[in-house]
């Protein structure tokens, strides 16, 4: 338990970080640039850098903080899960034991484990928003990023010529992005999962009997099948 919530602080971190440096490059290429080009200017060097390289970090920091995002999503849920079916007592002996230095005890999750009362019916939604609050407020400069980044790269597709390394720079960030949209609407799809006769039947049970030299005694009836 604790080594899960020690997980999950350093991926909130680690999220911080690079929805920071996303929304950084993000301003960057679409805010502090002079046309095409973006210009470093300081006493000992003066640069001018093609946008288009500055989108294309930005867009690896998208990918790289969307992917975090669903990583802390996972620890998030492990915790509740884990909070809820192995956490016993009230919580005021888990202040006790964790003042006498076990840290594994959930003191600080909205679940309200082991309190004097429940209230079950407000459990998931109290929880829900309690963690999609913050998630939300951080969602909502880091997608305007993600608009501003889209709009820019589609006016350098528009303005540049077919077949050249900026044309294919911007096309690739807009396929980056939409592959991360959907990738992210995808996780969250229920899929169904079979079982695979096929490969049960003739992949695994039918070898473990060719090898003696024998064939399963099911074979004829899979066959008609």
């Amino acid at each position: 338990m604790e080594r899960v919530q020690d997980l999950q602080s350093e991926k909130m971190t680690e999220l911080g970080k690079l929805g920071s440096f996303f929304i950084l490059s993000s301003v960057v290429a679409t805010q502090l640039s002079g046309g095409e080009l973006i210009e470093i200017k300081t006493t000992i060097v003066q640069l001018a850098i093609p946008k288009i390289y500055v989108i294309v970090v930005a867009t690896g920091y998208w990918w790289a903080t969307l992917v975090s995002s669903l990583i802390l999503l996972q620890y998030i849920v492990l915790d509740a899960v884990v909070s809820n079916n192995v956490t016993e007592g009230t919580r005021y002996n888990e202040l006790k034991r964790h003042l006498r230095g076990k840290k594994g005890y959930d003191l600080s999750s909205p679940l309200r484990n082991g309190n004097l009362h429940s209230s079950a019916g407000l459990d998931g939604p109290v929880v829900m928003l309690t963690y999609a609050a913050p998630i939300a407020l951080m969602a909502l400069p880091i997608g305007l990023a993600l608009w501003a980044i889209c709009a820019d790269t589609f006016r350098i597709i528009a303005l540049a010529e077919t077949w050249t390394l900026v044309w294919g720079l911007a096309a690739t960030v807009l396929g980056a992005i939409y592959c991360s949209i959907a990738y992210f609407l995808m996780y969250f799809v229920p899929m169904s999962i079979g079982k695979n006769l096929r490969e049960i039947r003739w992949g695994f049970l039918s070898p473990l009997y060719s090898r003696d030299g024998f064939r399963h005694p099911r074979s004829e009836c899979w066959l008609r099948r």
